[in-house]
């Protein structure tokens, strides 16, 4: 059973959240905070798995209700947050104060928005649950090769990286991009689950947080060294083109695809524009997105890693790729940027 408290200080939210979470029968929500001050000492007296949190409450804020609860108790965060310009920004600081992840809360409807998000909201608190399982993983015989690294091919060369995540990809890739040099003589195309509403605002975001360009992809844009384009929230991000003209169109379907975006269609498509000459990496999150992509970078001859277990919020995208057997490298998010560098 899943112990879950919900912060909110609209009561018509709290009780609406409690609903679609004591719909499931492993969920149940132990105890309601109506502000920030609330939220943090109902965590340590009920010591819930969980923690669902509003960034916008009176007497103490989401922000600060966070940083109390980060150091009072450690239990997983997800932030519900409207996609406003403030709140927006405020998503992406509580995601760099330790939050696992986020759900935005649908405003345009009125308050009876919210209920639009109950299969999300189930998902990632389950998600974020499961985060950090400890010591579960054996890899399956043959994944010795992915747990230790492969040689590179004498004179092979990158022209392009792209990346993929999910639960907790936002903050994983703030460290990540933070630490590649500005000289990076490759794009960057980095698919992240994430509502559209709040894809400008992680742009932003993350180029005030690297030395790199950083932009939410546009229909058309070419693919630039040292340019980050990160893929729209509901629009895929498809390569194309060849040689030394290649650019990214945007669509709204796309063959096989599960997920909008998807990491596997930018994956695939990556491979064959760019001849196999990519790294594909894919860190934190859950289910597994960029599996396929991967293997078909790895077929095409691209180099292929994966944040490690330890390192990631929820070990679902990179456990499935190793399992497939298409991973290089197992990698910490700490030694991440260094990894990819080296593959370049």
């Amino acid at each position: 059973m899943i112990r879950v408290l919900v912060a909110d200080d609209s009561a018509f939210a709290r009780k609406a959240l409690t609903r679609m979470l004591e719909a499931e029968p492993d969920i149940r929500v132990v105890a309601t905070a109506r502000d920030g001050i609330e939220a943090v000492e109902r965590t340590v007296e009920y010591r819930p798995d969980v923690v669902t949190l509003d960034l916008d409450m009176p007497r103490m804020d989401g922000l600060t209700a966070l940083a109390g609860i980060m150091e009072r108790s450690r239990v997983p965060v997800l932030v519900v947050s409207a996609a406003g310009g403030r709140e927006a920004r405020d998503v992406f600081r509580a995601l760099a104060l330790g939050a696992v992840d986020f759900v935005e809360k649908t405003v345009a409807r009125g308050p009876i928005g919210i209920l639009d998000i109950g299969g999300e909201l189930v998902g990632k608190v389950r998600a974020a649950a499961g985060r950090h399982p400890a010591g579960h993983f054996v890899p399956a015989k043959g994944d010795a090769r992915a747990a230790r690294g492969a040689a590179r091919t004498p004179g092979w060369k990158a022209r392009a990286l792209v990346v993929g995540s999910s639960t907790g990809g936002p903050a994983a890739l703030e460290l990540l991009l933070g630490k590649l040099a500005p000289g990076l003589a490759v794009p960057v195309l980095v698919v992240q689950h994430m509502p559209p509403s709040f894809v400008g605002h992680f742009a932003e975001h993350l180029g005030g947080h690297t030395r790199l360009k950083v932009r939410a992809a546009s229909h058309g844009d070419r693919t630039v060294p040292g340019e980050v384009l990160l893929a729209p929230g509901d629009q895929h991000m498809v390569v194309a083109g060849s040689g030394k003209e290649i650019s990214v169109r945007l669509a709204r379907e796309a063959a096989g695809a599960v997920y909008l975006p998807s990491v596997d269609v930018t994956m695939r498509s990556a491979a064959a524009a760019f001849a196999g000459e990519a790294v594909g990496v894919l860190l934190t999150g859950m289910g597994n997105d960029g599996t396929e992509g991967m293997r078909a970078l790895k077929a095409a001859g691209g180099r292929t890693l994966v944040q490690d277990e330890a390192s990631s919020a929820v070990f679902g995208m990179a456990r499935s790729a190793i399992e497939a057997g298409v991973v290089d490298e197992v990698v910490s998010l700490d030694g991440m940027a260094a990894a990819i560098r080296d593959a370049l």
